[in-house]
């Protein structure tokens, strides 16, 4: 998907749910990944970079969130949580398609009641 307008469609989403319900639900969808993989112990990439995107959409839209609360949601060490953020950060900075799929949650989450409108751009250029 390349184009913003490509939003996944979840249909098991509902309006109601919780921001770490829907990071989870966009996560899994957008991975081709289930609940049990994502907080799972494999350390394939692409795991690891699912989960990367967890953490950052968790601390992007609930800041209040710790990395230990994180941590235990993923089973995870809290230090392991702050490590997949700052993965997180530099494939913003440095993959497309991962700054890609931020901003296509950005766009989703305020297309189904979010505050306020997804960023231009997440790389500061």
């Amino acid at each position: 998907m390349t184009a913003l307008s490509s939003i996944p469609i979840l249909p098991d989403i509902q309006l109601k749910r919780t921001k770490r319900e829907l990071a989870t639900s966009y996560v899994c969808h957008s991975y081709d990944i289930t609940k049990a993989e994502l907080v799972g112990r494999s350390k394939a990439r692409h795991l690891t970079t699912a989960r990367a995107l967890f953490v950052w959409l968790i601390r992007r839209h609930r800041p209040e969130v710790s990395y230990a609360t994180l941590g235990n949601w993923l089973k995870r060490d809290h230090s392991t949580c702050i490590h997949l953020f700052r993965k997180a950060e530099r494939l913003i900075q440095n993959d497309d398609e991962f700054g890609q799929e931020c901003l296509r949650f950005e766009l989703f989450l305020y297309q189904n009641g979010g505050r306020e409108p997804p960023p231009q751009h997440l790389n500061g250029e």
